[in-house]
């Protein structure tokens, strides 16, 4: 019986203390919220009138990255038209290896890999993927 009661006052020291918890990350999104706003809405001023803000400078290598990936991807996929001297499959090819290197530059950028030696080759990837966009740069339109 008295095990029983202790089960059940556990149980209900659980369900407030959970309750609690909701009631505490809540208040503390909404503080936090009000707290970031007055940066947010500088940063949404600069963006509205530079069509950037400030954070973008901060790593603009990988914001670079980040914007251009999906679009070569969407390119990629729904082209319609391909460089003069290359065939759709060769048009295709060089814009997956650009894809796939600047893959590997933004893995650069975040360490995400187990040493030096595939460190820079990452690097070595993304500086060749450059070079094709540097080449095919005009071309990069549908």
């Amino acid at each position: 019986m008295e095990e029983e009661h202790s089960i059940e006052l556990k149980e209900l020291e659980q369900e407030q203390s959970s309750g609690f918890k909701k009631v505490y990350y809540w208040l503390r999104r909404k503080f936090n919220f009000l707290k970031n706003l007055p940066h947010e809405l500088k940063l949404a001023y600069q963006r509205a009138r530079y069509g950037y803000d400030q954070e973008n400078w901060w790593q603009i290598d990988y914001n670079f990255l980040q914007v251009t990936i999906p679009q070569l991807k969407d390119l990629k996929e729904k082209h319609r038209g391909t460089p003069s001297e290359m065939t759709e499959e060769e048009w295709e090819r060089t814009l997956q290896e650009i894809i796939d290197g600047f893959e590997d530059g933004k893995k650069a950028i975040d360490l995400e890999f187990e040493d030096l030696e595939q460190g820079k080759q990452l690097r070595q990837n993304l500086h060749h993927s450059l070079k094709l966009f540097n080449k095919y740069f005009f071309d990069l339109w549908d």
